[in-house]
């Protein structure tokens, strides 16, 4: 490992310009401050910043710095600081204007130059002398390179490709085929950012290595990744459809919270998967023409059981009883109350309607296992080659411990229907049976392909699965709404509908 960051303060000019539009970021989390900043430098103007949260977490937000054409032309006025930001005010009030620095808003920028604002500009600072750009770097050819240039390759497999083809992106790149992903690459860039939303950012590079996507970790964390062993572990374990991890970008970290460095994982380097296209963007496009979606239900079930299986075979797995699995879904979902007024408002009802389901699952021993964490269909891609299943790292905003603990399958499924709820709901799918035949036919795709299971892992069964698969969709759709009320809260109706459905007879 040869990066390494070291505490660092985001320069005040810099950190005003990022004041209004980090919290606009969905990989951000929430409306808060950074209390404390390490950087490595990536190459000459190219600088990863870790920023420390108040809430204790970490994110990655890598910048370019370049010199403003217009550098001889005096600073427009500094806009007010929104937000939330390391800024010397704390982004409470507006941001100050001296000789040194001042913040000149994208707009203002875009508003004096002739030719188009560069992809990924923040906006511009004067540091001195200097006007430069501040450039979300996952935009920009440097970083692409810098990226490049100080990879891991991991261990390959047999046929895998090896590292001189990631380690030298300088050479010509050749035209790619047209692999179907719904992002445009310029002639002679390299890579182009991803426009699905997601909590981390994605960049394709259709020309280096046959094809491969990076996904750059907004949230880092200290530890194993998950992204990083899963994939591979899985296609050893027999599960083809899962694209594999080539390489990654690590750092070591001294933020002064532990005597030794941790290993911060930057970016991540997979597969690209041809031709393929976003499972929800599917699912929704097809609710919305009111095209039936159970026959790739029906499969994706069908694949989901073959990950499932791949897992066990691949990870270590345990024995609880029943009701012990249900007590943790009861805890996650008061942890979701503690934040979020409208999950506290309804803890009386959901009480009893847990109550309920203990009556309904007989208290067994059960066979918890890894599982994907955070699955829905925006982690999965269709391809003419069928479902391919993405993204290991679990729930991005949940502590690491969160994300390895072992658990029922049921938790992953429960997972995807509540996309398919989001799908029907988001889409307006005009054909009122469309969520009930999609949801119908992942279950039967999966529990027909389940297979023999070891008699050693005992599993739930009948009214038992029923009653659980219920209480992991009533946990999730907690989760969801503060989520989205943080996030998104023009979609938060849509798992307060869920809570509501699910919770009815015991409202």
């Amino acid at each position: 490992m040869t990066l390494f960051a070291q505490p660092r303060e985001v320069p005040a000019q810099i950190a005003r310009v990022l004041a209004g539009w980090l919290p606009q970021q969905r990989w951000w989390p929430g409306d808060c401050a950074w209390q404390s900043a390490t950087a490595v430098d990536l190459a000459d103007n190219v600088t990863v910043w870790l920023l420390r949260t108040a809430g204790g977490i970490t994110v990655q937000v890598p910048l370019v710095l370049r010199e403003d054409r217009l550098a001889g032309q005096p600073a427009s006025p500094a806009p007010p600081a929104h937000g939330v930001s390391g800024s010397p005010d704390g982004g409470r009030g507006s941001a100050t204007t001296s000789s040194d620095a001042t913040v000149v808003s994208l707009s203002a920028f875009a508003a004096r130059t002739r030719a188009p604002a560069p992809p990924g500009l923040i906006g511009t600072a004067q540091i001195g002398t200097t006007r430069v750009q501040v450039i979300d770097a996952t935009h920009d050819p440097a970083f692409h390179r810098a990226l490049l240039r100080n990879l891991r390759v991991i261990e390959p497999w047999a046929g895998a490709p090896t590292g001189p083809l990631l380690i030298s992106p300088d050479e010509a790149p050749s035209p790619a085929p047209d692999r179907g992903v719904s992002a445009d690459v310029p002639e002679g860039s390299i890579g182009a950012v991803l426009g699905v939303e997601q909590s981390n950012t994605s960049i394709i590079m259709p020309r280096i290595h046959g094809g491969i996507i990076v996904k750059v970790m907004r949230n880092v964390v200290d530890g194993a990744q998950p992204d990083l062993d899963v994939p591979n572990a899985l296609a050893a374990a027999g599960f083809a459809h899962v694209p594999r991890t080539y390489a990654v970008l690590e750092s070591g970290v001294d933020d002064g919270r532990f005597i030794a460095r941790w290993t911060a994982t930057l970016a991540i380097v997979s597969q690209l998967v041809p031709e393929a296209e976003d499972g929800f963007t599917r699912a929704c496009a097809m609710a919305a023409s009111g095209i039936d979606f159970a026959r790739d239900c029906r499969s994706l079930g069908a694949d989901l059981a073959d990950m499932h299986g791949a897992l066990r075979r691949a990870f270590p797995v345990g024995i609880e009883t029943a009701h012990e699995v249900l007590n943790r879904v009861a805890e996650r979902i008061d942890h979701s109350a503690s934040g979020c007024g409208f999950v506290a408002e309804l803890l009386g009802p959901i009480d009893t309607f847990l109550d309920a389901l203990r009556r309904d699952v007989v208290d067994e021993p059960v066979t918890v296992q890894r599982l994907h964490g955070d699955l829905h269909l925006g982690q999965t891609l269709h391809s003419p080659f069928g479902w391919w299943v993405l993204d290991f790292e679990g729930e991005p905003l949940r502590p690491l411990s969160f994300r390895l603990a072992p658990d029922l399958p049921l938790r992953d499924l429960a997972g995807m229907l509540r996309s398919i709820d989001y799908a029907a709901a988001l889409a307006d799918a005009p054909d009122p049976g469309w969520r009930g035949r999609a949801r119908e036919a992942l279950l039967q795709g999966y529990a027909d392909n389940v297979g023999p299971l070891d008699p050693r892992q005992p599993h739930p069964r009948g009214a038992s699965a029923d009653a659980l698969l219920t209480a992991f969709e009533l946990e999730k759709a907690c989760y969801e709404v503060g989520y989205e009320m943080t996030q998104r809260p023009q979609w938060a109706w849509v798992p307060q509908d869920a809570v509501n459905r699910i919770l009815g007879p015991f409202l």
